[in-house]
């Protein structure tokens, strides 16, 4: 369909040229970067304000924003943060209709519910309220950390549960996803911080030099003891991509720290006596490396369970190390019942290991008896199955199991082994209403290599070539697709959508294996599955290229940038959310460093090469008649800059001919997509994006 609402703001070339290696490349929006250029603001909010001016103008869009607030009140808000404290109370957020999450505390013995956290007596004078997440209780139920961001920065606070009254001053310029990480005295917990910033800090080096330390509950922030920081630690060296998180074994005996080196897939492992550390003295050993490969770390006593990488095929195994005389040179296996399955959770209660994971395309949940058999959980219902609060000092979980057709269920997991619904909040009906089929195939990529697609569509939809068509990916840090329910897609289904996943290289749906298959230079396997996908689709009829969109968030800007550009035909709409699209400046933005080490460096001929190579921005190519695409960004994300986006719509502005909309939709107060936005920013983007691909695959008139 056409730009029928005029053309969208002019935007000047201003043209850099870089050199890499030899090779010139030239940059025409790089002045687009400055995002704090009034200029740069002012095209911003032009461009903001064509897009507004194009879909508030189609006449299905009020009807389909209102579907999807009448879903929204419909279906209970999910729980997030879920934990549960020593004496088996819960803590959670949970929105409201006016879009806040506030903090809760459950008593299931008489389930009595009390508001903790309401962030609206957290905001400053004159402004919004402050987004709250990340709840924690300490060891004996006395206290709350919870984490609030409100101007680009995240702090800690700390409540007294009792009375809900706020303990001392919020703790400054912590990590966003610091680990709130309590001592077993109750009193204290561990941040990782970063330096403040300062006026002349470039946005890459926002997230660099973090260091651990131990707050008091109550004291002045800036007496807070140091518990690890950037440099030599005794035994222990940390470097500026590194993230250290300290936490105290559950015996109390050992302080540990998982250090994190940005996007890296492995881990590393250190431990240290406790009271030494605390005191001053002692010194760290290491117990895994990053070369190791470790993903995940849960302890019970003295004994970590280290996911990690083994055999031929690179699939998960969890290993035990008794870290008081072993490293995991000479650590166990926990041997499962087989070896095909790709571990996306770990936990230690107080009775058993508790490990999900995904068998091919089926959901797996094991029960691991510190002493015993080995069993597997068989789940109420098929779909994803998530761990949502382990904790070591009681036996059992809480689990949560959502399918592609069935919104999520809380369950409690007893002694027996039974499941047990928690009846949390009243389970949504739109699964039963909506009589979807689910088809999970694998299609032949261009090289043979087998790609799991997930197709789903309403009982009896007649395959005739005609169906609009939304083809979703990601393919990125060993992230897996899994089952999962979400509300904004009935409108889709209802209009005769079909909504497809497919779940290609780079992501992790088999294993580390099938991650690496897809990263560095091999990243175009992640394009071509996905180009691969959409074939399948147009042979088998589910629908053509001028009823086939496809979209990914994020680092999915990669995957659907790329699909456009190396096959423009293909595609009739894309969506682009907060996508990463300029590779060879992508390390320069306020997560960059972090991301080197799963896409790769300029500062390296190789490493340019194939950040070249899977950058859509330098691949769109003047006089192309580009598909319609629906680019979108918020002006709060802190994992992706605005000029990403910005940049890529300015570019495929200039160079499309024919008749599909390029827009660009910049929402001031929003943060990544779903993550760090309300609930009504995210409706009012769902709302956009259906309508846009609706009007442009031709289901509505303009």
């Amino acid at each position: 369909m056409g730009p029928i609402f005029g053309q969208p703001p002019d935007t000047p070339k201003r043209i850099v040229t870089d050199t890499y290696f030899g090779k010139d490349i030239d940059d025409p929006y790089r002045w687009l970067e400055n995002v704090k250029d009034p200029e740069v603001l002012k095209w911003l909010g032009a461009q903001n304000g064509y897009t507004r001016s194009v879909l508030d103008r189609l006449p299905e869009r009020a009807a389909i924003l209102a579907r999807i607030r009448q879903l929204d009140s419909e279906t209970p808000p999910p729980l997030v943060s879920f934990v549960r404290d020593a004496k088996g109370r819960y803590y959670f957020f949970r929105s409201g209709q006016d879009g806040l999450p506030k903090g809760f505390v459950r008593d299931p013995r008489t389930d009595n519910e009390r508001l903790l956290i309401d962030p609206t007596t957290l905001a400053a004078p004159g402004q919004p309220p402050p987004k709250v997440s990340s709840i924690s209780p300490s060891p004996d139920g006395r206290f709350v950390a919870f984490l609030v961001t409100d101007t680009g920065r995240t702090k800690v606070y700390t409540m007294d549960v009792a009375t809900r009254s706020i303990i001392g001053m919020p703790v400054p310029n912590v990590l966003g996803f610091t680990g709130l990480d309590w001592d077993p005295d109750s009193k204290s917990l561990y941040l990782v911080k970063l330096p403040a910033l300062t006026a002349n800090m470039t946005a890459s080096e926002v997230f660099l030099h973090g260091a651990s330390y131990r707050h008091v509950v109550g004291s002045d922030p800036a007496s807070d003891q140091a518990v690890l920081l950037q440099g030599e630690n005794r035994g222990l060296t940390l470097k500026p991509t590194n993230w250290p998180f300290v936490f105290s074994t559950p015996d109390g005996r050992f302080l540990a720290v998982w250090i994190e080196d940005g996007v890296r897939t492995g881990h590393a492992l250190y431990v240290a006596p406790r009271l030494e550390i605390l005191n001053g003295m002692g010194s760290w050993k290491k117990i895994a490396d990053f070369d190791d490969g470790a993903t995940g770390i849960v302890f019970h006593g003295s004994d970590a369970f280290i996911t990690a990488p083994r055999g031929k095929h690179g699939r998960s195994q969890i290993l035990r190390v008794n870290v008081k005389d072993q490293d995991i040179s000479n650590a166990t296996t926990i041997e499962l019942p087989t070896n095909d399955i790709s571990i996306t959770g770990v936990e230690a209660a107080a009775d058993a290991l508790f490990i999900t994971g995904n068998e091919g395309s089926s959901a797996a949940l094991y029960r691991v008896p510190y002493a015993g058999k080995t069993e597997r959980v068989k789940a109420p219902i098929e779909g994803t199955i998530v761990i949502m609060s382990v904790n070591p000092k009681l036996p059992g979980g809480l689990f949560q199991v959502v399918g592609w057709t069935k919104p999520a269920v809380t369950y409690r997991i007893d002694k027996k082994g039974d499941w047990v619904e928690l009846n949390l909040q009243p389970t949504s009906n739109l699964g039963k209403t909506l009589d979807l089929k689910v088809e999970s195939v694998s299609i032949p990529s261009y090289d043979g290599v087998s790609i799991p697609l997930t197709i789903i569509f309403r009982r009896g939809l007649e395959l005739n070539s005609s169906n609009p068509t939304y083809l979703n990916g990601y393919g990125s840090y060993g992230a897996t697709l899994a089952p999962s329910f979400d509300n904004s897609y009935v409108p889709w289904f209802e209009a005769g959508g079909v909504l497809a996943f497919a779940h290609v290289r780079g992501g992790g749906e088999l294993g580390e294996e099938w991650h690496m298959a897809g990263s560095k230079d091999k990243k175009a396997n992640t394009w071509l599955d996905f180009i691969a996908c959409a074939k399948y689709l147009i042979d088998q009829k589910y629908t053509s290229s001028a009823r086939l969109a496809g979209g990914g968030i994020s680092a999915g800007g990669i995957l659907i940038g790329r699909s456009i550009t190396e096959r423009p035909d293909l595609f009739a709409a894309a969506l682009i959310s907060v996508g990463t699209t300029d590779m060879l400046r992508a390390e320069y933005q306020m997560n960059g460093p972090a991301n080197v080490v799963e896409f790769g460096t300029t500062k390296d001929k190789v490493g340019f090469e194939q950040l070249f190579e899977m950058s859509a921005y330098h691949h769109v190519k003047d006089g192309v008649r580009y598909p319609a695409v629906l680019l979108s960004t918020g002006m709060k994300d802190p994992n992706v800059d605005v000029w990403q986006p910005g940049k890529m719509a300015a570019r495929l502005q200039a160079a499309s001919v024919g008749s599909g909309s390029i827009l660009l939709r910049v929402d001031p107060e929003a943060g990544h997509d779903h993550w760090g936005s309300t609930r009504r920013q995210i409706e009012e983007l769902r709302a956009d994006q259906l309508t846009f691909l609706l009007w442009q695959l031709g289901i509505v008139k303009r």
